[in-house]
């Protein structure tokens, strides 16, 4: 298990995530919802993963800026749907940052990024075209996606429930 070392003691992932809210932040552009809700959010859905959306438990009367950041910390993960419209969106991007940001706090690989369709590297805007080479990237509609994705969530008990849904593939909408 993955941690960072003090001269106290040593803190691992599972202390860092003993407080989480959330496993997973869907972070993605607004215009790309019903895709989340028809694809993405069952297949959570189906192995009982908990997730923060915009619409579902953001709050008003409070910053954008403040409401996101608190997402992020309160997740285990953040999935970054990667779309045309996510490229093109100032906030989407932000959130990026935001997210990648504190999984280098952490030193914990808390960004998962699930690409769907073609999304050009000329599009992407410099930290997340570098981030992409260096990183691991899911691609909805590949063989397997759902395993991949599940064990990017590092969950325990996750193969057990994998057997279990393994009818749940990825269709391309």
């Amino acid at each position: 298990m993955r941690g960072v070392c003090s001269w106290a003691h040593c803190i691992t992932e599972g202390d860092l995530d003993a407080e989480k809210v959330f496993d997973v932040f869907l972070s993605f552009s607004s215009k790309d919802a019903g895709w989340v809700h028809e694809q993405l959010i069952p297949g959570l859905e189906a192995v009982a993963l908990s997730y923060c959306t915009y619409e579902r438990n953001f709050k008003g009367g409070f910053l954008l800026q403040d409401i996101i950041r608190d997402a992020v910390a309160c997740s285990r993960r953040t999935v970054l749907l990667l779309t045309r419209n996510f490229v093109t969106s100032e906030w989407c991007r932000w959130e990026f940052r935001l997210a990648h940001q504190k999984a280098l706090e952490d030193n914990v690989n808390r960004l998962i990024i699930v690409l769907v369709g073609e999304v050009g590297s000329s599009s992407l805007d410099e930290d997340l075209r570098l981030y992409m080479r260096a990183a691991n990237y899911i691609r909805w509609g590949q063989p397997n996606f759902w395993e991949r994705f599940y064990c990017s969530m590092h969950r325990k008990g996750a193969k057990r429930k994998l057997i279990i849904r393994e009818s749940l593939q990825p269709t391309l909408a």
